[in-house]
């Protein structure tokens, strides 16, 4: 019974920290896009060359990653059972 309260703390505090690495990385680019667009009201962005712009919009538009690891995988059931049936 321990180990699997365990195992689920451990997932609900996987979804926590992946929801915290989204909400930090959302903010980022938040930041982000609302500095370019007021360098663009200001016409600060027009004298960026195109390079330079490049990596703006790049930094912008990354693909994010969702901050869970894919590779933990969950105990073994079959094996605990096991391990239970055999102790004396």
């Amino acid at each position: 019974m321990t180990t699997v309260a365990f195992w689920v703390g451990r997932i609900l505090l996987r979804v926590y920290l992946s929801a915290y690495h989204l909400a930090t990385d959302a903010e980022e680019r938040r930041t982000m896009i609302m500095t370019f667009l007021a360098l663009a009201k200001s016409k600060s962005v027009e004298e960026v060359e195109e390079k330079d712009r490049q990596v703006i919009l790049t930094a912008l538009f990354r693909p994010g990653s969702d901050g869970i690891v894919k590779d933990d995988a969950a105990p073994e059931v079959g094996g605990l059972l096991q391990a239970l049936i055999r102790k004396p």
